[in-house]
């Protein structure tokens, strides 16, 4: 039997903890993660997955710290959250050199951090909906389309198609783009237009289509649609009131029942990617001097209910309510 490819997953939470356990049947998986996973996954023998990708506990391997990196590896994947990239790249830095690094990660600006740590960044999107259920434990709900990976910025390379194919065997529909910072902006603008609001309505999706909140997503979006004209980047749809109709009846409803991760990373204490969303859109709108009002009032709010948060000023239950 040919030797099964060494994947790193790095900065695994509830996204990379899925994908690891998807990729043991194809691979030989290591995931770099915290304690609260790490120990969990060592005592129960693996992580434990349920929901529509199946319920099963996958072989993984789990460490804790950057020292046990034993590498080489075919492949890493990072999965940690935005502000984490830089970090997290500079503690892989000895085994990233010339191996194929791949972003499944929310947010802009990923991968040009990681192509300052290896020659073959890989760009990617997952839009499946995922949520921690307990230590080394995670559940798949819903999913908005097929992971798409592709040679960052763009064009085609052997190593991108060769981790698609990878995820394909495993059971993970991926698709190959030639444009990823398209792709990237696809699921970015999603994002920006839910995830926030989400979180500083405590709704779940679902809620943002009704007449009372979807002006505010308008809004979000026209914003982040302009910024995305500016530099450069032409989505799929003919305007910005074509993508607004598909939001409104196609993608929220997808995930209508979801909680944003933003709401849950409120909920349970942590920093947000708020600066790699909408923050990032009112950084960008001011380096091509568009105006984003909206954007900018949103960032600040998140800002102000992570501080409360860590002050105890919010109760456990909510975020802000408007």
């Amino acid at each position: 039997m040919p030797k099964q490819p060494a994947i790193l997953i790095a900065g695994a939470g509830a996204v990379g903890l899925a994908i690891a356990g998807k990729l043991t049947d194809v691979a030989d998986v290591t995931v770099l993660c915290r304690s609260y996973h790490g120990d969990a996954i060592a005592t129960q023998g693996g992580v434990c997955l349920s929901g529509i990708w199946g319920d099963r506990k996958a072989p993984v391997r789990a460490i804790t710290q950057p020292e046990e990196l034993s590498g080489p590896y075919d492949y890493i994947i990072l999965t940690a959250k935005s502000q984490k990239t830089e970090e997290l790249c500079t503690l892989c830095a000895p085994v990233m050199e010339h191996t194929p690094v791949a972003s499944l990660q929310n947010g802009l600006g990923n991968e040009a951090v990681i192509a300052g740590f290896t020659d073959q960044p890989i760009g990617g999107t997952i839009t499946t909906n995922f949520a921690v259920e307990g230590p080394g434990a995670v559940h798949i709900n819903e999913t908005g389309g097929p992971v798409m990976l592709g040679t960052y910025p763009k064009g085609a390379s052997k190593s991108a198609e060769q981790l698609a194919d990878l995820f394909c065997k495993a059971g993970i529909e991926t698709w190959i783009s030639a444009s990823i910072k398209t792709e990237i902006w696809k699921k970015a603008i999603f994002n920006i237009a839910v995830n926030a609001p989400g979180a500083l309505l405590s709704c779940p999706t679902g809620d943002l289509k009704n007449s009372e909140y979807f002006p505010l997503v308008q809004r979000v979006v026209r914003e982040a649609w302009a910024v995305a004209d500016a530099e450069g980047i032409k989505l799929p749809w003919p305007g910005v009131d074509s993508y607004l109709n598909y939001l409104h009846n196609s993608l929220i409803p997808a995930f209508a029942t979801s909680y944003a991760s933003m709401y849950q990373d409120i909920t349970a204490g942590r920093e947000t990617e708020i600066a790699y969303l909408n923050g990032k859109v009112v950084e960008l709108g001011k380096e091509h001097g568009i105006k984003t009002p909206c954007n900018a009032c949103i960032t600040r709010q998140i800002h102000t209910v992570e501080n409360q948060r860590k002050k105890g000023k919010l109760p456990d239950s909510t975020a802000l309510k408007f």
